[in-house]
């Protein structure tokens, strides 16, 4: 049954609630009250087309994803390090050490839930990949979010949020955090 994690090319998920007819897929990661967002859009908020908005990580199925999992998978990595064409190794590997606990699917979107124990994992794995967002890989949850350079890349800061629905910024506090010192 695992030996389907070390080829290069999958056809099923074996391990996996199905979602036939998902459109998008994402990973939450959260511990506690926190959970890990980011800046989507960057490109579009760095030319002034657009305000910052917080979003999680995910994104649309493309022609070549075998399902839900490896959408997520994708979509996670591409995001966190701003890379194209994620190998599919890499993806069955995350497959084999971040086994599905609890997904949930609204209107098309799958989402798996993570723990940062969980994000750590993913980092030692993406650990090879060559990002410019970092000069070196990240190994902590810290230095993801600390060591990240931003520039144009899909999405920009990152951050910790709470797992509050509804949540707004102070508008004094929103001014403090854009002015220089």
């Amino acid at each position: 049954m695992f030996a389907c994690f070390f080829k290069s090319s999958v056809t099923t998920s074996p391990i996996s609630p199905s979602y036939p007819g998902y459109t998008a897929a994402g990973c939450l990661f959260v511990e506690g009250p926190v959970a890990l967002a980011g800046v989507q859009k960057q490109f579009l908020v760095s030319s002034g087309k657009r305000p910052p908005v917080l979003s999680g990580l995910g994104g649309r199925r493309e022609e070549g994803d075998i399902d839900w999992v490896h959408t997520a998978f994708r979509e996670t990595v591409e995001e966190l390090f701003d890379v194209k064409d994620v190998p599919l190794l890499l993806l069955n590997r995350l497959r084999l050490l971040l086994p599905i606990r609890h997904a949930v699917e609204a209107e098309g979107y799958v989402l798996a839930q993570y723990s940062f124990d969980d994000l750590a994992v993913l980092l030692r794995v993406c650990g090879s990949l060559q990002s410019p967002l970092y000069k070196v890989p990240p190994r902590t949850v810290q230095d993801l979010i600390t060591k990240r350079c931003i520039g144009t890349s899909e999405i920009g800061s990152l951050a910790l949020v709470p797992r509050l629905q509804g949540v707004t910024l102070d508008a004094l506090f929103e001014a403090d955090l854009v002015k220089k010192n």
